[in-house]
């Protein structure tokens, strides 16, 4: 990661802000909401974690930061941001069972990325941003994915009811 760390990261951001054109352009075709798996605040929270672990210099960060800027400049931020708000811990313990054991996940680095996240929230709502937390927190069995995705997208559907009324 200290090696790479800078180069995914562009990359990384890269591909994130083409996605972000594509669901863009696309919403201005159809109407409906445009569902993405990730967001620029994801990829602010892994630059800005990895950043304080060690992984990205501070001028790797600074070159990183600017890039980000331009984008920011360019792109409108999405109109609503659910995260699935899972305690660092938790998601550490995840993560080792979902790559098999062993301490496949540094602690220290998710401790970080759960911080990371809690800042990026401010910056998204400055950008006029909607965000909804939805707690996310319990054990389920891998086999049972698809009752819980249905669990999921039905808590998220509530808060964004619940959002769009306090908005209005």
């Amino acid at each position: 990661p200290e090696r790479w760390g800078f180069t995914y990261q562009m990359a990384l951001l890269t591909q994130r802000v083409r996605t972000l054109r594509q669901a863009h352009n696309h919403s201005l075709k159809c109407e409906g909401p445009i569902w993405l798996d990730r967001s620029t605040l994801g990829e602010r929270a892994f630059a800005e974690a990895n950043r304080r672990v060690g992984r990205l210099r501070a001028i790797e960060y600074d070159i990183w930061e600017r890039e980000v800027g331009e984008y920011n400049k360019l792109l409108d931020p999405p109109d609503i941001t659910v995260f699935l708000d899972v305690d660092c811990h938790k998601a550490s313990e995840r993560a080792i069972l979902r790559d098999g054991g062993g301490d496949a996940v540094d602690r220290e680095y998710m401790i970080e990325l759960q911080y990371a996240y809690e800042r990026g929230y401010e910056d998204l709502k400055s950008r006029g941003a909607c965000f909804i937390k939805v707690p996310w927190g319990q054990d389920y069995a891998p086999h049972q994915y698809s009752v819980h995705a249905d669990i999921l997208v039905s808590r998220i559907v509530n808060e964004f009811n619940d959002v769009l009324i306090e908005h209005h």
